[in-house]
């Protein structure tokens, strides 16, 4: 344990050889098919934080990690995903949500019920529309949205009082939503490189 954190275990394999199941808190899962080592996983029931990177054959998340109700953060990124499950919206102690490089179209409406969310990510995915409810989120207070073909984002979102970062670096908006955005966002960030002063939020 470093600094009060858990031990992070970066496989499967380096996990099954801990001293014990439940001791397992912090995991990494990279190039398995996650269909067929779904039951290996969810053997850890006490996973507070589970991260998924690089699976080329995750076009989907298999229902079982519903078993894995502690967890507080949840990563997946650069895996073929098609879709958010609603059943994802039930592992309601979720702090971190980080969905990202991935083949997503859409987010549930149902995200609302993750009522603990503190952070959400959305960025690289391809997302059209963002729903309304993500600015019902009571503890929410970064959302990035970069590098999605957005043009929109919902007044919902915007009049949110917890949300204090939004990103939209990389997205299609026009400028007259930008300027709607800056309206309600006064403080956007001014960086050197890539980033524009119009595209990341703050208040």
């Amino acid at each position: 344990m470093i600094f009060g954190k858990p031990k992070f275990y970066a496989s499967l394999e380096e996990a099954e050889a801990a001293p014990g199941i439940n001791k397992v808190r912090r995991l990494a899962v990279h190039d398995l098919d996650i269909g067929a080592s779904v039951e290996r996983i969810v053997r850890f029931c006490h996973l507070e934080e589970l991260y998924f990177a690089w699976n080329r054959s995750a076009t989907e998340l298999p229902v079982e990690l519903l078993f894995l109700k502690r967890l507080k953060v949840f990563s997946v990124l650069n895996n073929p995903l098609k879709e958010i499950p609603e059943w994802l919206c039930e592992l309601n102690h979720l702090e971190k949500l980080e969905i990202r490089g991935t083949n997503i179209v859409e987010v549930p409406s149902c995200i609302e019920k993750l009522s603990n969310l503190r952070y959400l990510e959305l960025a690289n995915n391809r997302l059209l529309h963002i729903p309304s409810q993500i600015g019902r989120l009571p503890r929410l207070r970064t959302l990035n949205l970069s590098e999605n073909p957005i043009e929109i984002v919902p007044d919902e979102i915007l009049m949110s009082p917890s949300i204090k970062t939004l990103d939209l670096l990389g997205t299609a908006l026009p400028e007259a939503e930008v300027k709607r955005i800056k309206s309600l966002y006064p403080m956007s960030a001014v960086s050197s490189g890539y980033i524009e002063p119009s595209t990341r939020f703050y208040r």
